[in-house]
């Protein structure tokens, strides 16, 4: 008996002097975008912000929230969905980027359901100083949705094609 207890603080002790070692970095990013439609002549505007726990160099997640506005027709968007990006090391200070958003947005002029958004992004980082590095990535936004109305209940898709640029501190 006496030797667990010896070896569980001797593990308590580990963990404790490992503590001060930091393994998690918080990484925020303020983007900003701009989109245009694919299947329709519509355009839009964005502004997202992310925030979550850088990993490793190589790996991010976090959760995003933002607007998205669409000028011509007065309607906008909050997305809310979960963020993950996985970092190339190319250089020092230049980083590849992949990731994908999951999540959905959020409409109450049009009382649309939130349903499926789906955002592959691919990109460059790179490290402008200590704590600040610029993200710009290609996406593309896929977006399945429900229509509830009382007149008309359909089900529609927005595929969407954007560049935007983050500000990541």
């Amino acid at each position: 008996m006496k030797r667990y207890l010896l070896l569980l603080l001797c593990a308590f002790v580990a963990v404790c002097v490992n503590a001060q070692e930091k393994k998690f970095n918080y990484q925020g990013e303020a983007v900003l975008g701009y989109s245009f439609g694919l299947e329709e002549d519509f355009h839009y505007v964005k502004i997202d912000v992310i925030n979550g726990v850088r990993f490793s160099r190589c790996f991010f997640a976090g959760a995003g929230i933002g607007i998205s506005e669409n000028f011509s027709d007065e309607e906008f968007y909050i997305p809310i969905y979960f963020n993950a990006k996985g970092y190339f090391p190319v250089a020092k200070n230049l980083d590849l980027m992949a990731g994908v958003d999951i999540g959905t947005k959020i409409d109450y002029l049009y009382e649309t359901s939130g349903g499926l958004l789906l955002q592959p992004m691919f990109g460059i980082c790179t490290a402008m100083h200590k704590n600040f590095a610029l993200n710009i990535a290609l996406k593309y936004e896929f977006y399945s949705y429900r229509i509830n109305d009382i007149a008309v209940n359909s089900k529609l898709q927005t595929n969407q094609v954007g560049i935007s640029l983050g500000f990541v501190f």
